[in-house]
């Protein structure tokens, strides 16, 4: 019965917070954390059973002369998919309560949170293949909900249609190949069929019911040539893109790969569409990946990378592949989470996911502060630096470099002659920032007593229209004089930051943080191949065993 009651409570609970939201959104939050953990806990009190090799099964009588029963089964595959839903689901109700704004209506993404998350529950602990392909709709409607949920956004409704349509088209041709190997065996059960590998290959509708399966598990995985959909898919909320890209919807597809791995896997025709695939997906994910500078963008890329090296280690046909494959769905699932999400805080400090720009914002912001610490310490004269040539005065406005001006661009700032920086808010639909957030800058901070305006140039003009002309020679070495200095004062490089002047005859380096997601990219399959290595260890450890349930050795 707790069983059952596993996969039911994601879909009885998703009532509860159109319901809470009325409370407030943290009774609401609250409400839908609580579900998500109380069917964590019912699957953490199974698994030492598990682990130790049991598997536990309810079966409901549905439509028997259909085939159609309730059947679920839980065993250490089952288990670990299960955990990741559950585990990083909880992680992410609690990131969108912090990241939503108070424009978007929290209640009705954490209902079509539920529903999807219910749905991937259900897809791994089902032992009826007709209730598998059921759940396995369901989450191509409710990620279509959670992808388009801002649908004031083109970008979000063209992605949840396309997600739609590849992965529904994808779903149709897995009934058919799901059909086709029930009427080989002679049962929809999934026990059954994966006891009966010898008679599945050796019947001449294998090679159909193959192809039809693995079209199903391709599109969902973003395998190619279907990996097109996923990066559209990225103009989702982030907690929508960590959750659906790092644990749940495109892992849909290894799952069922994994699970029919023992039946379906050792053939030729296996190991050349399988291995091809992924392969290929791998290569080509890497390679659009590389020339991103939208951090989601080089998330998505990477995602669909990993993915195929995934798949590639499952086409192998081999048990050592099979284990490394689901070691990898472990380790990615992780990382990838964490990754989107700090995504999404760099998104929200910084009004941008785009990371030139957001670099860009670090070398304004930088000036800024040093200027404020100038000003603190306390100039000789008003408007002058406490260094350097004493008649030379700040301009009205910072220089109008090509990083000042890009930066003013797309986040919307704009800077007063006191050097202090505000930001307009964002309106619906405009690039940069959070799509429907109405946040803005910090205030300008009062101006310090006994300051005055800074002095102008004679030779600087002011016109009525605000426009200001860009300062002269010896005030551009000024500005660039004090980003120096204050990156050398905090241990930085200057010259790696792009869009800083003192760059121009450096290397122009992408933000940090896109550089900590290229590193992870490019290391993660080497860790994770490293501590897989390490893993064989004479120690007691949890494994994947030739079947894939998990055993303790």
């Amino acid at each position: 019965m707790s069983l059952t009651l596993i996969v039911l409570l994601p879909f009885i609970g998703a009532v509860l917070p159109a319901i809470m939201i009325r409370a407030g959104r943290n009774a609401c939050a609250t409400a839908t954390g609580s579900v998500t953990l109380l069917a964590l806990i019912l699957l953490m009190a199974k698994a030492p059973a598990v682990i130790a090799g049991e598997v536990f099964q309810v079966s409901y009588s549905w439509l028997p002369e259909l085939g159609l029963n309730v059947t679920f089964f839980l065993d250490g595959l089952g288990l670990l998919f299960a955990t990741l839903i559950l585990g990083i689901g909880l992680l992410i109700i609690i990131y969108a309560r912090f990241y939503l704004s108070k424009d978007d209506p929290m209640g009705r993404f954490y209902v079509f949170l539920l529903l999807f998350q219910g749905a991937m529950v259900g897809i791994v602990l089902s032992d009826n293949i007709l209730l598998l392909l059921i759940f396995w709709e369901l989450t191509s409607l409710s990620s279509f909900l959670l992808i388009g949920y801002w649908k004031h956004l083109p970008a979000g409704r063209q992605g949840a249609r396309m997600a739609l349509a590849v992965t529904g088209a994808g779903g149709l041709a897995m009934i058919a190949g799901m059909l086709i190997l029930g009427d080989i065996v002679g049962s929809y059960d999934l026990t059954v069929i994966l006891q009966n590998a010898d008679l599945i290959q050796a019947s001449p509708m294998y090679l159909p019911a193959l192809i039809l399966i693995l079209l199903g598990c391709f599109t969902k995985s973003a395998q190619f040539p279907f990996h097109f959909w996923l990066p559209h898919a990225m103009a989702a909320p982030t907690p929508v893109s960590a959750y659906l890209h790092s644990a749940t919807m495109v892992k849909a597809g290894l799952f069922l790969m994994a699970r029919m791995w023992p039946v379906l896997s050792g053939t030729e025709i296996w190991i050349v569409l399988v291995c091809s695939a992924g392969l290929i997906t791998m290569v080509l994910g890497a390679l659009i990946a590389i020339f991103k500078n939208d951090l989601k963008a080089l998330l998505a890329f990477s995602t669909v990378s990993h993915l195929g090296l995934i798949t590639f280690l499952l086409g192998t046909g081999t048990p050592f592949g099979a284990m490394a494959a689901v070691f990898h769905i472990l380790n990615h699932a992780s990382f990838k989470a964490a990754l989107f999400m700090s995504a999404g805080i760099v998104d929200h400090a910084a009004a941008t996911s785009q990371s030139q720009v957001a670099g860009q914002s670090q070398v304004f912001q930088a000036r800024q502060s040093h200027l404020a610490d100038s000003q603190s310490r306390g100039a000789d004269q008003p408007g002058h630096l406490d260094h350097g040539d004493e008649d030379q005065a700040w301009p009205d406005e910072p220089a109008k470099t090509p990083a000042n001006e890009r930066f003013q661009e797309v986040t919307g700032q704009s800077c007063d002659s006191s050097h202090q920086c505000t930001s307009q808010q964002h309106q619906p639909g405009t690039t940069g920032g959070h799509p429907r957030s109405t946040r803005s800058q910090p205030a300008p901070q009062a101006a310090t007593p006994g300051i005055g305006k800074p002095r102008r140039h004679k030779h600087q003009e002011h016109s009525g229209d605000q426009d200001r002309k860009t300062s002269d020679h010896r005030t551009e070495n000024r500005i660039e004089g004090e980003v120096a200095e204050y990156f050398a004062t905090t241990g930085n490089d200057a010259s790696r930051v792009p869009g800083n002047p003192a760059a121009a005859s450096g290397t122009d380096d992408p933000n940090p943080v896109d550089s900590i997601c290229r590193l992870t990219y490019f290391s993660a399959p080497l860790v994770s191949i490293t501590n897989l290595l390490s893993s064989q260890l004479p120690t007691s450890i949890v494994r994947i065993d030739l079947n894939l349930t998990m055993s303790t050795t």
